[in-house]
């Protein structure tokens, strides 16, 4: 009888270790799948990242046309001595605040650490996100995608 009864502390301190381990595990696969979800960067901004021992900048700039609520952009990614120019749209008006820039991280070069996914808005505001590009967790340089990945606009 002494023997179950010095049982059940250490079955209740196991089955609170496995639920504590549980619940981590669970806490980072959402945290994961939350930097999954495309993030909208400024209409006119700049946003640092450290990838691969390399510091990456992301600027967006809205050119805008008319009575500028919306028009063309563009995204300059720079990492290291590069520096790339990369077409985009934007949206600002009453209905519709569609971003030029998104950013993710996953993993889409098969190497271990997540990459810098760049979402650019379709031209038409209705359409879905696309990225094409994305840099990578393993040279911190900037890499083209060679199925382009889609997702519809976070909030639309």
């Amino acid at each position: 009888m002494k023997k179950n009864v010095n049982r059940k502390p250490t079955v209740v301190l196991v089955v609170l270790l496995a639920l504590a381990l549980v619940t981590v595990l669970g806490a980072y696969q959402l945290f994961l799948a939350y930097q999954r979800i495309p993030t909208g960067l400024e209409y006119d901004g700049t946003r640092d990242f450290r990838i691969a021992n390399r510091r990456v900048t992301v600027q967006t700039r809205s050119i805008s046309l008319g009575n500028g609520d919306d028009g063309d952009a563009e995204i300059l990614v720079s990492s290291g001595e590069t520096s790339t120019k990369l077409p985009s749209k934007f949206s600002d008006d009453m209905w519709t605040f569609i971003k030029p820039a998104y950013i993710s991280w996953e993993d889409v070069d098969g190497h271990s650490g997540r990459d810098l996914l760049i979402w650019k808005p379709s031209f038409s505001t209705q359409g879905p996100l696309k990225a094409k590009e994305f840099i990578s967790s393993e040279d911190g340089e900037l890499h083209v995608l060679q199925v382009p990945l889609e997702r519809p606009i976070p909030g639309h």
